[in-house]
């Protein structure tokens, strides 16, 4: 459900809003509210407040919702939609940013920001600018290596913004919500010539959602261990396979590895 109020303000009104999820009747945090000139994303309450010109139409998107419309007439009080649950973007869709592909040698999903709508935001960062231009992606960090990596940190630090009254049930919607978790670190080729993305990825399985649920995000791992039919791997798993491709080297792979025991007799070989 979607509750607006709109305050006038010079040509553009001020809209404010709450969307929930039809199925559940829960906010729906996340969700990207794109007008002519602005796009925000909804909080932890899914409360957005976006300024638009009567007349314009604004857009709400989300990771497994249809694409949701609105109008904004002359005169509008109140309004009250749902966004429903739809198919077209179920599929794991991973971003990097850190090298080019040719069209033809894409395999996954790829979402296309419009740098013009970019640069209109009035934000100091450009990280931060990319808030809510793809549905269904949270912007973090600036993208630097620091703090622990790992799937499981991630969903610890996502739950861990909110206060702790609020966590439990910010867990339970994280659970049904969230599509999986990418973990990348770059490691050094062999050759020199540049650098090999690592990534260990969660996908948000049944098993994966009561972990989340119960707060068992230490456990995580032995899913992403036994969850390889589903495109699941830890970052061992990942960093493993780039040396057996010999991709990096030995002493890379002890340098990057999370247990230093997997990668203990071949540390030196450069």
């Amino acid at each position: 459900m979607l509750l607006l109020a709109l305050f006038s303000f010079a040509q553009q009104k001020i809209i404010t809003g709450r969307v929930i999820s039809k199925t559940t009747g829960e906010p729906l945090q996340g969700v990207s509210v794109q007008a002519k000139n602005k796009t925000v994303t909804t909080d932890a309450e899914g409360k957005f407040s976006l300024p638009v010109t009567a007349g314009e139409t604004i857009s709400l998107s989300f990771v497994g919702m249809n694409l949701l419309k609105v109008k904004i007439a002359n005169v509008m009080s109140s309004l009250s939609l749902t966004m429903e649950e739809g198919s077209n973007d179920l599929n794991l869709v991973v971003v990097t940013g850190y090298k080019t592909e040719k069209k033809v040698d894409l395999t996954g999903a790829v979402s296309i920001v419009n740098l013009a709508n970019v640069k209109n935001n009035p934000v100091a960062s450009p990280m931060l600018a990319l808030q809510g231009q793809v549905p269904g992606l949270y912007i973090q960090t600036d993208g630097s290596p620091t703090g622990a990596n790992g799937a499981a940190p991630t969903v610890d630090r996502m739950i861990n913004v909110f206060p702790s009254d609020k966590q439990s049930h910010v867990r339970t919607m994280l659970s049904t919500s969230l599509r999986g978790v990418v973990s990348q670190q770059l490691l050094q080729k062999s050759d020199k010539s540049g650098r090999v993305a690592a990534l260990e990825i969660l996908v948000n399985t049944s098993a994966a959602q009561n972990l989340i649920r119960q707060g068992k995000l230490d456990q995580l791992e032995n899913v992403m261990q036994a969850g390889g039919a589903f495109g699941m791997r830890t970052m061992d798993t990942a960093i493993q396979q780039l040396l057996d491709s010999r991709q990096v080297t030995g002493k890379e792979a002890y340098k990057k590895g999370i247990n230093k025991v997997r990668f203990e007799a071949v540390k030196d070989q450069g």
